[in-house]
């Protein structure tokens, strides 16, 4: 009875666990209230392809850095503008004559052009040009900061994937192979009256407990698979 219980209480627990993740789930797919029913298996993503490839290709595709680098553009911008401004546009100018008095060979009206440059003895446009130096220093600072963790992203990516995926390979390969066999074991000598109901129910606590932690261990495997595939902006496989 005591038994039955925890299983009880183990099955309660997993479809608690079951709603909220659906109650996450539905937001993201645009869905208010329904019910998920799961199919099909949580299959081996592909592996990725060489880290090194993969961080060079995150540098061309990952937007954020695109971002970064168009803010670098429209700052590095504003600061050729804010230091041409710093000296005044010329004025141009018509100026007319008429003389009354004449020396011999001088024109009486005459016609010309003036230019007017402002010296800026005060205003230099100093703060404006201070303050775009300021932004585009930043600017540059955040397209370095991106264009350095940005490969480390994806190694770091690549790296856990590698683990979880090692960790998913000794469950298939081994673990299970092993938690099966000793519970079909148990099971044929609980029926052989070879073993109590105690030894077979642990068997058989040791196989669930087993297939928990290789589902959790695919699951593990998926998310750092993702993990890959953001860090170096990879297409979405459907």
């Amino acid at each position: 009875a005591l038994e039955q219980r925890g299983f009880e209480r183990e099955v309660a627990d997993a479809e608690s666990d079951r709603r909220e993740a659906v109650a996450a789930l539905l937001p993201l797919v645009g869905v208010d209230a329904a019910d998920v029913e799961p199919v099909g298996t949580l299959a081996l993503p592909p592996a990725p392809e060489d880290a090194a490839h993969l961080a060079s290709e995150a540098l061309a595709r990952r937007p954020d850095l695109r971002a970064a680098e168009r803010a670098e553009e429209a700052a590095e911008a504003a600061l050729r503008l804010a230091r041409a401004e710093r000296w005044p546009n010329p004025t141009l100018g018509v100026q007319y004559t008429h003389s009354e008095f004449q020396v011999s060979g001088d024109l009486a009206n005459q016609v010309g052009t003036t230019v007017s440059v402002p010296l800026p003895v005060f205003n230099q446009n100093q703060g404006e040009i201070e303050r775009a130096e300021a932004e585009a220093l930043i600017a540059r600072r955040e397209v370095e900061k991106l264009r350095l963790a940005i490969p480390q992203e994806v190694r770091s990516a690549v790296a856990s994937y590698t683990i979880a995926r090692e960790r998913v390979a000794r469950f298939e390969d081994a673990f299970l192979r092993q938690a099966r066999e000793a519970r079909h074991a148990a099971e044929v000598s609980f029926r052989e009256g070879a073993v109590s109901l105690l030894e077979f129910l642990e068997a058989e606590r040791t196989y669930v407990q087993t297939e928990r932690e290789h589902l959790a261990a695919l699951r593990d495997l998926n998310t750092a698979a993702f993990d890959v595939t953001r860090a170096a902006a990879l297409e979405v496989s459907p």
